[in-house]
This record gives structure tokens, sequence and C-alpha cells, in this order.
């Protein structure tokens, strides 16, 4: 992969790629990138596995 090998942000080529935004477009590809989306759930994950018995 390009990002891996030169070190490039992956988000940043995934926007600058012609085909990909067409498909998708640049708000879409922001909604993916948005780390608060996939750690939503990390407060009660987190209080199962601590819980203090």
């Amino acid at each position: 992969m390009r990002a891996w090998k030169d070190k490039n942000d992956f988000k940043i080529l995934i926007l600058n790629d012609k085909k990909i935004c067409s498909l998708l477009g640049s708000e879409k590809i922001e909604e993916i990138f948005d780390v608060n989306y996939h750690l939503k759930y990390i407060s009660a994950t987190f209080n199962r596995v601590f819980v203090d018995s």
C-alpha cells in the first residue's frame, strides 16, 4: 500500500483519489474516518470489562 510504503496519510490519499471521491463524496469519506463513530460504545465497553466487583 502506498500509504504504508511512503508513510502518507491514508485519508488524504483517499480524498485526493478522484475515482473514490466520485463514488463516495468527501462528506462520506469524512464520515467513514470519524473515530467517534467507531468509539461510541467505548465507555459502555470499559464499564463492562472493568466493573468494580
